[in-house]
């Protein structure tokens, strides 16, 4: 029975993967901890600014940088019953890894963050894209007031961070409204981010049915 209600809330947390965008621009990433490994293991698009969040699902471990890029500081942090959740904000572009001290080196984790670059904007926040239906099935509108023209492209990712599609829009000043097909997805949680350029502008969480 034990292992069943790990086995559920290690489900619960890794599909419910917490991706906000928060009012400052930045986005968390949720890493759940247990027996014995980092999910998801590895986050390949975290932006300057973003936050790593590791939450506790069970047993005993840590989060530990084994290497950082220049300018970014390390941490040690216990992750355990009574120390369930660190935060770390990421404040350099580089490819960043970690592992658990007790169980390393075959629980390990790494995130690569790049720094938000392109155009400037007076948008340079992220703003959550309005998606209906969500939940989605087969196609999608996707609509947002922007104030700045550009050639953008819409990506969906999975909570892995795998890209599974990519859209190129054009986007025009005020509203703007893009449909696109998501047939093709599996069931699940995707990530839906709208860039303008090489900067990402606006973001959503969709659930597909």
């Amino acid at each position: 029975m034990r292992n069943k209600l790990h086995s559920v809330l290690r489900t619960i947390i890794f599909t419910g993967i917490i991706f906000t965008a928060l009012q400052a621009g930045a986005a968390v990433w949720v890493v759940s901890v247990s027996d014995y490994q980092f999910n998801p293991q590895s986050i390949p698009n975290v932006l300057v600014g973003d936050t790593i969040r590791w939450q506790w699902v069970n047993g005993s471990h840590t989060t530990t940088s084994t290497s950082t890029p220049a300018g970014a500081t390390g941490w040690d942090h216990a992750i355990n019953n009574s120390s369930q959740l660190f935060e770390y904000r990421v404040m350099a572009p580089g490819t960043y890894n970690y592992v658990c001290t007790f169980h390393a080196p075959n629980m390990s984790g790494t995130f690569t963050a790049s720094q938000a670059s392109g155009i400037p904007t007076v948008n340079a926040a992220l703003v959550p894209l309005n998606v209906y239906p969500n939940p989605v099935a087969d196609n999608m509108r996707i609509s947002l007031s922007q104030p700045v023209p550009g050639s953008g492209t819409i990506k969906v990712f999975d909570l892995l961070g795998r890209l599974n599609i990519a859209e190129e829009v054009e986007l025009k000043p005020g509203s703007n409204i893009f449909n696109l097909p998501v047939a093709t997805l599996k069931e699940g949680i995707y990530i839906i981010e709208l860039y303008n350029g090489e900067q990402r502008i606006a973001i959503q969480r969709i659930n597909k049915n």
